[in-house]
Order: structure tokens, then C-alpha cells, then sequence
């Protein structure tokens, strides 16, 4: 086997795995349902019609319940995406380890 080949395919395995886990936590994201993401569609579409008053003052509060999503670790030294993240990249593990 020539060895400039094998480090190429290695490569393009690291690196069709980071694109694979990055576009996977992207859509991830996307699903939280918080106002301006996907994911507060599909909920608002669930909220029962008496609790609609209540989905639209959380709907105002989107932007800044994003903002603490994101600024979590550095805030309150807590994650609220490190699990959900920590659990697709175990799920792109094991598909990895299934193929290799």
C-alpha cells in the first residue's frame, strides 16, 4: 500500500466526518424551539389554542433565551448543548466504528 494514499483516505475520512458532525449539530440546533429557530415552529404549531398568550410572550423572550443558550458555558459554566452534542457525536462514533 502506498502510504501517501492511505494518509489522503484518512484525510478524507476525518474530514468527511467533521462535515458530517458539524452539519448534524447545525441541524440540531435548528430543532431547539426557540424563537428565530425551525424548532419554535414545530412547537408553536403543538401549543394548544389556551396556551397560545403564553407561547407568544415566550416568543418575545426568543432572541434573549437564544442568546443564553449560546453564552451557557461562559455564563453559568454549564452546557445546554454539551449533552445533546456529546450524544450525536457517541451515535457518528459508533457509525464510524460500524464501517471501519
Amino acid at each position: 500500500l502506498d502510504p501517501d494514499a492511505v494518509a489522503r483516505q484518512a484525510l478524507s475520512v476525518q474530514l468527511l466526518y467533521v462535515f458530517v458532525l458539524v452539519n448534524a449539530a447545525l441541524g440540531l440546533f435548528n430543532l431547539f424551539p426557540v424563537v428565530p429557530l425551525d424548532g419554535s415552529r414545530i412547537a408553536a404549531a403543538l401549543v394548544p389554542e389556551a396556551l397560545l398568550p403564553a407561547w407568544t410572550l415566550y416568543a418575545r423572550l426568543g432572541p434573549l433565551l437564544l442568546l443564553a443558550l449560546v453564552l451557557s458555558p461562559s455564563l453559568f459554566g454549564v452546557s445546554l448543548l454539551g449533552w445533546p452534542l456529546g450524544q450525536l457525536r457517541g451515535f457518528l462514533d459508533g457509525l464510524l466504528a460500524l464501517s471501519g
